[in-house]
């Protein structure tokens, strides 16, 4: 077995631990919202919340409803924060990020490490895709450079590199088949439902990176909004049961149409796009898997 692929019983172990620090700190920490909308408290982290308002799982109104909701798909959400962010400690202390350097700073034309995109550099580019979106961050990030020319490396640099991006590609596979398979375990399912749903939970992660905007690196590390946008648009497109939900449907593509042509950029078009999430996409969601959510032991509340 490849050395960089993490042994997945320390893998599970450790994300349960992340889940329930999640709750622990729900309980202990003041509330912190980028998107605006939140009241005194908050259960679990930024992404946490932001991915069950996107759900209709999240009310300041029905707090003891919300609790429930995220005492049931909190692990669930945790997970895919998790495995999204690559964590273990975070940064310079995760695993993965540490073979990485391990394995290729030993090249003398090497010198890898998170440059100034922080840990987006990596798992940032999209549900249930393989392809890095952020070739030219990972290029720097893997060179210590911003200003690489692919077409002067030399035959054994390219084919390092080439290495290099195989080994994460590969690792963004594993996670992603963690993550359908938390979706489809949680709901019993094993249909578009998942990957609608294990899509909307992705983007909503990604789209709260855009919003926080930490800094300009962000932009080039993490798969860009209009990305995003037409893997929302179409995570929606596919989730089943049509017929229950034509008009909230409508009512999204009206919303969606109007975010897609307009003059919002950056943190401004994020913010506005999660918004438009929490406020179109549960009606949608209710009308269309409400049996499924129940068996599930959810209850919306976005109402």
């Amino acid at each position: 077995m490849d050395s960089l692929k993490s042994n997945e019983s320390i893998m599970e172990s450790k994300m349960k631990k992340f889940a329930l620090l999640s709750v622990l700190l729900a309980f202990a920490l003041p509330s912190f919202s980028k998107s605006g909308l939140a009241g005194k408290s908050v259960w679990g982290d930024c992404h946490s919340r932001d991915q069950m308002l996107v759900l209709g799982l999240y009310s300041e109104k029905k707090r003891d409803e919300t609790e429930q909701n995220f005492n049931k798909i909190g692990y669930l959400l945790s997970k895919f924060n998790y495995l999204i962010d690559d964590y273990k400690g975070g940064g310079e202390n995760s695993e993965f990020y540490n073979k990485l350097k391990s394995k290729y700073n030993k090249y003398d034309f090497v010198n890898f490490s998170y440059h100034n995109y922080t840990h987006r550099i990596m798992f940032h580019w999209g549900y249930d895709y393989r392809d890095p979106m952020g070739h030219n961050a990972l290029e720097g990030a893997f060179f210590n450079s911003e200003k690489i020319n692919l077409r002067k490396l030399t035959s054994e640099q390219k084919k390092v590199y080439k290495s290099f991006l195989k080994d994460i590609i590969q690792e963004q596979g594993r996670r992603e088949k963690i993550m359908t398979g938390e979706v489809e375990k949680f709901f019993n399912v094993n249909n578009k439902f998942h990957h609608s749903i294990g899509s909307l939970i992705y983007y909503t992660h990604l789209l709260g990176d855009h919003m926080e905007h930490a800094n300009s690196y962000t932009e080039e590390a993490v798969l860009s909004i209009p990305q995003i946008f037409s893997r929302i648009k179409s995570a929606v497109d596919d989730i089943p049961n049509e017929s229950k939900s034509k008009k909230e449907r409508e009512y999204f593509k009206k919303e969606w149409r109007e975010l897609e042509n307009s003059n919002k950029t950056g943190n401004a078009l994020a913010t506005r796009a999660m918004k438009v999430l929490q406020t179109t996409l549960p009606p949608i969601l209710e009308k269309s898997f409400e049996d499924t959510f129940k068996k599930a032991g959810l209850t919306f509340v976005y109402k």
